[in-house]
């Protein structure tokens, strides 16, 4: 008994060890870099599109060779996309999302630097990123005739473990109406010249002077939150869940893919009753509300073909359906082409309503699959989803559906998916059933649109084991048949 509470004791020593290690210390945080200049542009559209300067300076000749960008509490929530690459160069960096930090309660990301900075060298960083759910519409219901207004608010100064000597913040609004902009007294003290200016769509925050190491547990972001209310004049979709199933078919040499969607706009909520003759006459005149959301559109790939669409009523008419032509060689490389397919739901979306629905298509297996002679392995690549532009998703579940018989199998995701399952799944003929793999994610964005890629082998046994089952299961009705052809079932006297 002893012994079993001994090894459970080291086991969650060694746990805690493993986490201690994923996550950064004081240590690790250690000011290496500093700040020279910070600035942060935010274009704000259904997502808010964040673009950050970093130009930082070395102050040592070790534990430089990684930048910790640093993250609020409120910024982690929202954000769902993180690029940086180094001003000048084509690649992009690795970011490695390390959690929150054990005493600041900062989330911590790890920016690898193509080498070792020295010490009193230089460079710039431009770091990316993409904010969902940032705004919120005020005031929170509207009529269908009515402008749309959304507040942002973010972080007038710049999280950082490292001093920062020079900052500003911009906000670029989608229309010059700005109805009013907020920064707080305790920003105002830091700034250098005029802290707040506005200039057509945008608002400038700073410059503010030099500020010591902010993402430490002593410093409180929240007196230094900026705000800025807009008119938004751009359709607010959000994607609440997404399902694709994509189906993998060597007999038909066939992909099928299905979409199952369920969607909400987030204008403000619709304020009164919805009037059918307020709606056609401002098509008419051109000048619907962008709180209305009368269409969707989606770009599928250039092969797809016996295309359907319907909700939970059934089949909806209302679709247009525009293929392309399959290009080939070079000029598929350079100018890929996708098909266009606009979707006019049964009614319009208006603020705070939902729709539910499901798209699928057809496509040539060979647009996606190739055979790898020198591993003979299959290399699938299915794209993990089919964005609506601009639009974020909560929550993507895609299920990859593999031939029967498919073994030695890798799977490799765009990015790190959080959880992925393998199962089985069984449809017509099918004897074992099919493995599956399904990917589960959640705030997601346009930039999560990259392939999966699958790799597997199928024998030449399991190629045969359809045909054989079905010559097995059409022989045992015929022996059925046969035998009760000639048994003599009638009542002898």
């Amino acid at each position: 008994m002893r012994t079993q509470l001994h090894l459970l004791l080291l086991a969650a020593a060694a746990a805690a060890a493993a986490a201690a290690d994923l996550w950064p210390t004081h240590q690790r945080l250690a000011p290496s870099f500093i700040n020279t200049d910070v600035a942060r542009t935010v274009e704000l559209s259904s997502q808010a599109y964040v673009k950050a300067s970093y130009s930082i300076q070395s102050l040592s000749d070790v534990d430089n060779d990684v930048f910790y960008l640093t993250l609020s509490e409120e910024e982690e929530k929202v954000t769902g996309w993180i690029e940086a690459k180094v001003k000048g160069a084509s690649g992009g960096l690795q970011v490695k999302r390390l959690g929150q930090h054990a005493d600041s309660l900062v989330y911590v990301y790890a920016i690898t630097l193509p080498k070792a900075l020295p010490k009193g060298e230089s460079l710039t960083l431009l770091i990316d990123t993409i904010e969902s759910h940032a705004t919120y519409p005020k005031p929170a219901f509207a009529s269908q005739v009515d402008n749309h207004f959304r507040v942002y608010e973010a972080d007038g100064l710049v999280l950082s473990p490292y001093e920062t000597t020079s900052q500003r913040l911009r906000i670029k609004a989608p229309t010059p109406n700005i109805r009013s902009y907020h920064i707080p007294p305790a920003l105002e003290a830091l700034a250098k010249d005029e802290p707040a200016v506005k200039s057509g769509a945008t608002v400038t925050f700073g410059p503010f002077k030099s500020q010591p190491p902010t993402a430490t547990k002593d410093f409180d972001l929240a007196p230094y939150r900026v705000s800025v209310d807009f008119e938004m004049n751009i359709p607010a979709l959000t994607v609440v869940s997404l399902k694709r199933t994509a189906e993998v078919s060597h007999w038909g040499a066939n992909l099928n893919v299905q979409d199952e969607y369920v969607v909400r706009n987030d204008a403000p909520e619709l304020k009164g009753q919805f009037s059918r003759l307020d709606f056609q006459m401002s098509q008419h005149a051109r000048r619907m509300s962008p709180v209305i959301i009368p269409a969707l559109s989606l770009s599928l790939p250039s092969g797809a073909h016996s295309v359907y669409y319907y909700d939970i009523v059934g089949n909806v008419s209302t679709s247009v359906f525009r293929p392309a032509p399959k290009a080939a060689g070079r000029a598929a490389r350079l100018s890929p082409q996708n098909a266009q397919l606009d979707l006019k739901p049964r009614y319009p979306l208006m603020g705070g309503w939902n729709y539910t629905f499901t798209v699928g298509w057809d496509a040539p297996l060979g647009d996606s699959e190739r055979w790898d002679e020198v591993n003979g392995r299959w290399v699938l690549a299915v794209p993990f989803l089919t964005p609506l532009p601009a639009t974020p998703i909560d929550s993507a579940e895609v299920k990859i559906i593999l031939p029967e018989g498919a073994t030695d199998i890798t799977v490799h995701p765009p990015f790190d998916v959080p959880l992925i399952e393998r199962g089985h799944h069984i449809t017509y003929l099918d004897t074992i059933g099919r493995p599956a793999f399904t990917f589960h994610a959640e705030k997601l964005t346009e930039r999560h649109d990259g392939l999966i890629y699958i790799t597997y082998k199928v024998p030449t046994a399991a190629h045969l084991q359809k045909p054989l089952a079905v010559a097995a299961a059409a022989l045992i009705v015929f022996s059925v048949m046969w035998t009760l052809k000639r048994v003599d079932m009638t009542i002898k006297k």
